[in-house]
């Protein structure tokens, strides 16, 4: 049992680490902001610490530090989507949203009279950008837009005070993220939602193709990264190391669902046109001893059975 700080708890990846921790005995605080909502973890409510206290308020981050006097924490609040501006003001916004935060969380932890016992941020293979795949771990990052630059610069962030800190810190940078209570805007949820109501599906570029790990995976990840403490790799990239195409992610729900076929169209797509976002697994095999245990076949079913029992969410995406 340990004392757990989240941040990012009432979010799709955080709402499931809390539970997961919940169950193996955690005292489970979610740092969150004053506005959010507690959809997610509404039926566990009662059994988490949650204080609403802004990352830049720093007298309230570190009396409620001083308070639940955290472990492991876990940082794995983001904003993950910014409209590109002329002005590059999206670049700020950026690093207002994402680096920000994480470097007063960082401060208040280090300021701490009781110094956490590890410190996992959740980063993403965004922070690579438009390089080769399959990512590996000492590629030259290239990202292009505000997500990617923010996350990235997060990640160099918390390289480079390794050494000026009294507790580890590293990154689990994440592939594509999938599982239940994901929100409708991404294509699972979408393409089964869409089966459900018999509605078609239309997919802009079927020949793409997406590393894709069930948010259980993902947490156990996280959990065995905060367990090495001192021993946890600076940066390392969690996924399958596989890359299905949308045509065949697509047609594999809509075999699960039990749907027509005909549901499915697919727009032309250039052979020399298609983006493929994928890890080398190597890293986290070789210094986590971890590798992710739910296929893409069984993670589907596992969706398509939460969606049955009717635990899902209203969508209103078609295309992908």
């Amino acid at each position: 049992m340990a004392r757990v700080l989240i941040t990012g708890g009432t979010g799709f990846i955080g709402s499931h680490l809390a539970r997961k921790c919940l169950v193996r005995g955690d005292e489970v605080t979610l740092l969150v902001r004053p506005n959010s909502k507690l959809d997610r973890v509404s039926d566990i409510a009662a059994q988490l610490d949650i204080q609403r206290v802004p990352l830049t308020d720093q007298d309230r981050l570190d009396a409620c530090l001083a308070q639940t006097r955290p472990e492991i924490v876990f940082h794995l609040g983001a904003r993950t989507r910014f409209t590109a501006k002329k002005d590059l003001s999206d670049l700020q916004l950026g690093l207002d949203e994402n680096l920000t935060p994480l470097v007063a969380l960082l401060s208040a932890c280090a300021r701490a009279t009781t110094s956490p016992k590890a410190f996992v941020r959740a980063g993403t293979i965004a922070e690579y950008g438009p390089i080769v795949s399959p990512y590996r771990e000492s590629d030259k990052e290239r990202p292009n837009n505000a997500y990617g630059l923010s996350m990235l610069a997060g990640t160099q962030f918390l390289s480079g005070v390794r050494s000026r800190i009294p507790f580890p810190v590293s990154t689990a940078r994440l592939a594509l993220t999938y599982g239940p209570a994901q929100s409708p805007d991404f294509l699972l949820p979408s393409l089964i939602q869409a089966c459900l109501a018999g509605d078609p599906i239309t997919i802009s570029r079927p020949k793409d193709r997406r590393d894709l790990i069930h948010v259980s995976d993902v947490v156990s990840a996280i959990l065995r990264m905060a367990e090495m403490s001192d021993t946890a790799p600076d940066v390392v990239n969690i996924g399958t190391g596989n890359a299905p195409t949308m045509r065949e992610v697509t047609l594999a729900v809509v075999n699960a669902m039990g749907a027509s076929v005909e549901l499915s169209h697919f727009k032309d797509q250039r052979d020399d046109d298609h983006v493929e976002l994928r890890i080398d697994p190597t890293s986290q095999r070789a210094l986590l001893g971890w590798s992710p245990e739910i296929g893409l076949e069984d993670g589907i079913a596992m969706l398509v059975d939460t969606a049955r029992q009717g635990v899902s969410h209203p969508t209103n995406r078609r295309s992908a």
